[in-house]
């Protein structure tokens, strides 16, 4: 069986899409902001917002891993950003998506009360989950708060105490569906490499 080899990351085990949207479930549904969400975005429900969303980025792919993440302040940073119509628009800037690294900056989200409050208090265990690559470049499709929060941290040195894990399951195309995307925004971004 294949398993991708990616640094920074120590594989775990085999999982199921249910158990991954289970964890995402767990992270998510029962918040009143992405309840709202996903109201805003006129859906009855969190759960069929985001399985719509899953089942567009690999969700029904059988093959998923999970891994461990080591040094989070170090690894995440290189990580992309998820095709998220708000983060290209507010964040990234471009009609692509970009590393942590280059948008994830404490001036740009010294307002986000999300983002802040992730830095003094961030999950001791915790899971997000991404598609990988033919090039082993890592996208994320549910976290994009807590990778924010983590890169943040490693730029101004604060230390978080976590254990982290990622699920993840191949993507072979080269672009990236955006959800509702803007009459005229981007129906798909690429990579910005």
């Amino acid at each position: 069986m294949y398993i991708p080899t990616i640094l920074g990351l120590t594989y775990q085990e085999t999982t199921t899409p249910e158990a991954v949207f289970e964890v995402w479930r767990q992270n998510e549904a029962h918040d009143p902001g992405w309840q709202q969400c996903a109201r805003d975005h006129g859906y009855d429900s969190w759960e069929s917002w985001r399985m719509n969303r899953f089942t567009q980025l690999g969700g029904e792919n059988p093959t998923w891993w999970r891994f461990n993440i080591h040094e989070p302040l170090i690894t995440v940073p290189g990580f992309f950003g998820g095709p998220s119509k708000t983060w290209i628009k507010l964040h990234y800037r471009k009609p692509a998506l970009v590393r942590f690294s280059e948008f994830a900056h404490p001036k740009a989200f010294h307002e986000n009360e999300k983002i802040m409050s992730l830095l003094h208090a961030f999950p001791k265990e915790t899971e997000v989950t991404g598609l990988v690559t033919d090039t082993n470049d890592i996208v994320i499709i549910e976290g994009t708060h807590r990778c924010t929060a983590l890169a943040i941290a490693g730029t101004i040195g604060i230390e978080i105490d976590t254990k982290i894990t990622i699920s993840l399951t191949s993507w072979k195309e080269n672009d990236f569906p955006v959800p509702d995307p803007a009459p005229a925004g981007p129906k798909r971004v690429p990579l910005d490499k």
